[in-house]
């Protein structure tokens, strides 16, 4: 069984699933870095035998939050590199989070929760608004036309 980190939850200490755990595992294992329990997983994590594979990213997706946040002029009067690295600060290791997958080795950088749902959900862009997609975040359903298997005819 792996131990989900969500963002914003401060433990006091994050033990990683074993080798046999994370073999079995379907969840993946989210590391925030910029807070202490996460950096120390996520430095443990990467003196471990258990990370196969680093995928980072990172700058590609803030290239296209940067574009879902300013469609028209996504990086200002500033060049591409010069707008990512802005946004990602001097420490980009920090940035947003990382997704162990423990069944795969793989580790992955990824935006921040709210970043990450914006870009993701900005294919909608002029087909629902950005309020109505929040509400679909809040478990709300959007959708229409669909029947769970329970439901009655």
């Amino acid at each position: 069984m792996t131990h989900p980190l969500p963002s914003g939850l401060k433990l006091d200490h994050l033990v990683l699933p074993g080798p046999r755990e994370a073999s079995e595992s379907f969840r993946p294992v989210l590391l925030n870095p910029s807070q202490p329990t996460g950096a120390a997983a996520l430095a443990e994590l990467r003196e471990s035998n258990r990370l196969r594979e680093i995928h980072d990213r990172i700058e590609d997706q803030v290239e296209e939050l940067l574009g879902c946040l300013a469609p028209h002029g996504p990086f200002g009067d500033r060049s591409r590199s010069r707008a990512v690295a802005d946004t990602l600060g001097s420490h980009p290791d920090n940035y947003g989070r990382w997704a162990w997958y423990p069944w795969s080795g793989r580790l992955v950088h990824v935006l921040p929760e709210a970043e990450f749902r914006l870009v993701r959900t900005d294919r909608n862009r002029d087909k629902i608004t950005r309020e109505q997609q929040k509400a679909s975040w809040g478990g709300e359903s959007a959708s229409s036309g669909c029947r769970s298997a329970a439901a009655p005819r």
